[in-house]
């Protein structure tokens, strides 16, 4: 599905990435964890052409996207959640469902897509009318995926899932995302919550400073004595209690 090679980016003459490679398969979650500044947002907005990298191949379903814009690669089928939502907030949940299905693509499927989406987060339907600026902070993540659903992506990037919402609203957050991911689509979930975040991916990489530092199965890597102790401020697990 996705295949990036060597990837080198940043901002103007600000390097931030540096050497990155990672694959996401057909209908897998991939986590992509590390502490503030590490690059996962640069990576997330490199991928969508929000930043284009300066070396480094970058392929979406085995085509070349390095240099194509954001709008291009959103026509063939990749979507991104923007840390803090970034929704229309003087629009109603409705109107900022159209604008998400807006695209030429997605024009003639718009209708069903959004009955699927309400189906999917029945409190958007029940308040379909209500401007997203007056919605709680989960009601406006919820809104913010169900915009980008809207899309027809078949891979999903989410940046920051849970930041600043309730453990309970993070929950039901990730069960959604449990569903979408059943619907046939891979997603990439950047987290601040490591511990979640490797609970429920396949597959995870671990940033450092603009690298991947490691990479494996999410609980895999959750057991990792190191992993563990550097970012989850967790004791190593010992010896007996991995059942060595």
């Amino acid at each position: 599905m996705l295949k990036i090679e060597n990837m080198h980016s940043g901002y103007k003459d600000v390097p931030v990435l540096r050497e990155v490679s990672l694959f996401a398969g057909e209908n897998e979650i991939i986590g992509v964890v590390g502490s503030n500044g590490a690059g996962k947002t640069t990576l997330l907005k490199t991928i969508m052409g929000l930043i284009h990298p300066t070396a480094g191949k970058i392929e979406f379903r085995g085509e070349d996207i390095a240099s194509l814009g954001t709008h291009q690669i959103s026509d063939l089928g990749l979507g991104l959640v923007f840390e803090g939502r970034r929704l229309f907030t003087g629009m109603t949940i409705v109107e900022n469902l159209m604008v998400g299905g807006g695209t030429k693509r997605t024009k003639p499927y718009r209708r069903d897509k959004m009955a699927e989406v309400f189906d999917l987060f029945p409190i958007l339907k029940e308040r379909r009318k209500q401007l997203a600026g007056s919605l709680s902070g989960g009601e406006q993540q919820m809104l913010a995926i169900a915009r980008s659903l809207m899309g027809c992506p078949k891979l999903l990037m989410i940046d920051e899932v849970s930041l600043g919402l309730a453990p309970r609203v993070v929950e039901s957050i990730y069960e959604m995302l449990n569903v979408i991911k059943k619907a046939d689509m891979t997603l990439i979930v950047v987290e601040q919550n490591i511990n979640l975040c490797l609970n429920f991916a396949d597959r995870a990489y671990v940033m450092e400073n603009g690298r991947i530092v490691a990479e494996g199965g999410g609980k895999e890597l959750l057991q990792d004595r190191g992993i563990r102790d550097k970012y989850m401020g967790i004791k190593p697990l010992s010896d007996a209690e991995r059942g060595a």
